[in-house]
């Protein structure tokens, strides 16, 4: 077995990938797991997926595409976890072998609000709120959030130039290929993410128009 100590302060996939995915159900320093029930239930089109805590209180509940693998209603053993995430805690709810079904980044912001692609019921947003209390995160304000801002997207802009460098080969290999599509999955996902909450905040501008378009006079 992995010894703890080289588990501590890594993330859940980190963890993971420590342990083969032979991971024991208990936390491991930053990231704190909770048992769940994941329930599958076809609703025409599409499949509701819900998870409970162990007292069949709802958490969260998201619309998934139907598939085969998805169609037939069916309740699996999962779990939640909460990973610190910057200012932030990351949540995502899992399957019995750990795989990631969904996820997202929630913060002092989103308590108490419905996620874009994600509904959170009070038992989470108290649990999130629980985290980022824990961490010093639902703090006042102390700087102008224009700076706060800017100051995230550059650091937005220095991880895509680090993933684009990762692109940036010499000679492609299979692990180049890996890498590649591992990235594209990843910008995408965060691209959607970025273009749907920006495209709720009140007096921006759709992505599709021209400069100046949701400027306030």
């Amino acid at each position: 077995m992995t010894n703890d100590l080289n588990l501590f302060g890594r993330t859940f996939d980190q963890q993971l990938a420590a342990t083969g995915a032979n991971i024991l159900a208990r936390d491991i320093d930053p990231n704190r797991r909770i048992p769940a029930e994941i329930v599958f239930e076809p609703i025409g089109a599409r499949i509701q997926v819900t998870a409970y805590d162990a007292e069949n209180r709802i958490l969260f509940q998201r619309d998934d595409k139907k598939t085969e693998e998805n169609a037939a209603p069916r309740r699996i053993k999962g779990e939640v976890i909460f990973e610190p995430m910057g200012n932030g805690v990351r949540v995502t709810a899992r399957n019995e072998s750990h795989k990631l079904l969904w996820g997202y980044v929630a913060s002092k912001e989103t308590v108490k609000q419905v996620h874009c692609l994600v509904a959170t019921y009070d038992t989470l947003q108290d649990m999130i709120a629980e985290e980022l209390n824990r961490r010093g995160l639902l703090v006042p304000e102390t700087t102008d959030p224009r700076d706060a801002a800017k100051a995230a997207i550059a650091s937005l802009e220095e991880t895509i130039a680090w993933l684009k460098r990762g692109l940036d080969v010499k000679k492609t290999s299979d692990a180049t290929l890996e890498r590649a599509r591992a990235i594209a999955g990843m910008a995408r996902d965060a691209n959607l993410q970025l273009q749907r909450e920006g495209g709720t905040l009140k007096g921006m501008k759709a992505k599709n128009e021209p400069e100046g378009a949701g400027d306030s006079q």
